[in-house]
């Protein structure tokens, strides 16, 4: 097939011919389907009125005039995004920002490495992560040498035509180079079923769950998916390759905690202690215990420090 333009209209045998020179004014949906599309024509200023059952609608990347003058005028470094430090201080160093407008500087990538937009991250992450800045800089504290490291998953959730959701929740990195391909090394567990659809989960060849995607009518939230986005597979359960519908597995009691939002800070900071060295002081607080039995504590521990959030999940008392 041709590559379609901007410019341009195309249609099908039997329908109005295409039309060049009209600028979408509004559109709303049509009760039963479809939609119902007002343009107005350049040549004549004259309203023109279409119904489709669906519209497709496209412009050129560009950035709003009145914020790059804004930019502009105070010298603000921009070369596509906002450039920042590792603070995220733009040149003004009273100046900070995040979110799709910014990136870091190039310095900070090494090794020929591509440092990602901070589009590819989690906005509401990226946020705190600013407002960190801002408090070490109001304790008097020495900016950061390097970008913070992002650990939350991005998620991109769309309705598409039929009212059928697809989402994609992943880390930063699958959004760099986008593809249905489990990564290198790992693999994919997917389930179809005719009531909840298409879901899948890949897991890298570490064992950590890499990407989860969605397609199908029973609508799925996003931010909840995105809790096991980022843990190691093993958290939901030795029977997961064999589930007949990943979402009914993981609707089950038993992973109630990992989707608490305060789990995947519990497993990082686990992650931190058993890879920190066990010096004889250590130990005598600790215990002789091997990895296994310090996380089953760290989990247990976590799940008595938020009983109330989940009331699901029985722990023993302590004796």
């Amino acid at each position: 097939a041709s590559k379609l333009r901007a410019t341009e209209s195309y249609t099908v045998a039997g329908q109005p011919a295409p039309e060049k020179g009209l600028t979408l004014t509004g559109a709303s949906a049509v009760p039963g389907g479809g939609v119902h599309a007002v343009f107005s024509r350049a040549a004549t200023g004259e309203s023109v009125e279409m119904d489709a059952d669906f519209l497709v609608a496209c412009d050129r990347g560009d950035c709003d005039p009145a914020l790059f003058k804004c930019l502009n005028d105070a010298e603000i470094v921009y070369d596509g995004h906002v450039v920042i430090d590792a603070a995220f201080r733009t040149n003004d160093p009273d100046v900070y920002a995040t979110g799709d407008i910014a990136k870091f500087s190039r310095r900070y990538a090494t090794d020929g490495g591509k440092l990602q937009p901070l589009d590819r991250h989690d906005p509401k992450e990226s946020g705190f992560l600013l407002a960190d800045s801002l408090i070490d800089r109001v304790r008097g504290l020495r900016p950061r040498d390097a970008p913070p490291a992002f650990n939350a998953p991005k998620c991109e959730s769309v309705i598409l035509p039929g009212k059928c959701q697809f989402l994609f929740v992943a880390r930063p990195a699958r959004f760099e180079r986008p593809s249905w391909d489990a990564t290198p090394g790992g693999r994919a567990i997917e389930t179809r079923s005719d009531e909840r659809g298409y879901a899948r989960i890949d897991v890298d060849a570490d064992g950590i769950v890499s990407a989860f995607y969605y397609c199908g009518d029973v609508k799925v939230d996003s931010q909840r998916m995105g809790c096991i986005v980022g843990l190691p597979v093993s958290y939901l359960g030795e029977d997961l390759s064999s589930a007949a519908c990943l979402l009914t597995h993981l609707d089950r009691d038993a992973f109630s905690a990992v989707f608490h939002e305060g789990f995947a800070q519990a497993h990082r900071s686990a992650v931190a202690l058993l890879s920190a060295p066990k010096d004889a002081l250590a130990e005598s607080f600790l215990g002789a215990q091997n990895d296994g039995a310090m996380v089953q504590d760290i989990v247990i521990d976590f799940v008595r420090r938020h009983a109330s959030d989940l009331p699901q999940l029985a722990i023993p008392s302590r004796a």
